[in-house]
C-alpha cells in the first residue's frame, strides 16, 4: 500500500527522491518547485533502469525494501539463485547482446528508446493510481480522523487494514476492460490492493463489489472515467508537493 505522508517508509513515495517530492514528510528542495513539470521528460524515463538497479541492488544486500530476502519462510535458496540467474540473462540480453549484433550507435539509441519507453509506461500506469491529488487529500483526513478518535478515547487508534487500501488507492477506467488486460489489471488498484492473490481477471467484476461495500460503509472509492483523469489528478498532486513548504531545506 503507498501512502504518500509517509515518505520515508513507503518506497513507492521515495524511490526517485530527491528528484521527485511525492511525499509531505520529505524535505521540499528549491528544484522541486518545477518537478511537475520536469518529471515528464527527466525523471520518469529512467524509472525502469531505477527498478533494475534496485533489483540487482537487493540480490547482492539480500534485502528488498521491507522484506530480508535471505533464506527463510519467504524465499527458498532455489528461488533466490533462479531470480539472481534470470536478472544477469535479462541485462545481458538487454545491454550486452545488441552491441554484438548492431553497431554502437544503434544499438545505444535502440537501448535507450526501450528503456525510456519502458519507463514511461511503468509511471502513467502506477502513478496514476497511487499518486493522486484526491488520495493525498483523503490520506490528511484519515490522519486527522484517527488524532481526533485517538485524544478521545485517550490511546491510540490503529487503522484498519481494509480502510487503508481503500482511502490509499484509486482506479480509472473501470469498466474498460481492454484497459484492464492492457495494463494486467492495475487500473483497478483499489481491488489489486484488497485482493492481492486474486487473478486481475477477476478485478472487473470485483470492482462493482466493492464500491457497493464501501457505500454502504461510507467509505471513499476514489475513481476516474478515464486514464486520463487520473493523469491530471497525479499533475496536481506533484504540483501541490512542488509549492509546499513545510519541510524545506
Amino acid at each position: 500500500v503507498s501512502t504518500q505522508s509517509t515518505g520515508g517508509k513507503d518506497p513507492d513515495a521515495s524511490n526517485f527522491y530527491p528528484l521527485l517530492r511525492q511525499a509531505f514528510d520529505l524535505v521540499r528542495a528549491r528544484f522541486h518547485q518545477w518537478q511537475h513539470i520536469y518529471c515528464w521528460f527527466l525523471t520518469y524515463p529512467l524509472v525502469a533502469i531505477g527498478i533494475t538497479h534496485t533489483q540487482v541492488r537487493a540480490l547482492f544486500e539480500g534485502y528488498y525494501y521491507f522484506q530480508d530476502l535471505h533464506f527463510g519462510p519467504l524465499i527458498t535458496p532455489f528461488e533466490l539463485y533462479l531470480a539472481s540467474v534470470t536478472k544477469v540473462i535479462t541485462e545481458v540480453v538487454y545491454f550486452i547482446l545488441p552491441f554484438y549484433f548492431q553497431s554502437w550507435y544503434v544499438a545505444l539509441m535502440c537501448i535507450t528508446i526501450w528503456w525510456a519507453s519502458s519507463g514511461l509506461f511503468f509511471s502513467f500506469a502506477f502513478a496514476v493510481n497511487h499518486q493522486i491529488k484526491d488520495v493525498l487529500d483523503l490520506e490528511e483526513k484519515e490522519k486527522e480522523i484517527l488524532k481526533r478518535e485517538s485524544q478521545k478515547g485517550g490511546e491510540k487508534k490503529i487503522e484498519d487494514w481494509g480502510r487503508m487500501q481503500v482511502v490509499t488507492s484509486a482506479n480509472h477506467s473501470v469498466g474498460w476492460r481492454l484497459m484492464t488486460l492492457w495494463v494486467g489489471g492495475i487500473n483497478l488498484q483499489i481491488e489489486h490492493h484488497l485482493f492481492p492473490s486474486v487473478s486481475p481477471a477477476h478485478y472487473s467484476d470485483l470492482a462493482p463489489i466493492v464500491q457497493k461495500t464501501c457505500a454502504e460503509f461510507n467509505l471513499p472509492y476514489v475513481k476516474f472515467d478515464n486514464w486520463y483523469g487520473a493523469l491530471n489528478s497525479h499533475y496536481h498532486y506533484l504540483k501541490e508537493l512542488s509549492t509546499d513548504k513545510s519541510k524545506s531545506d
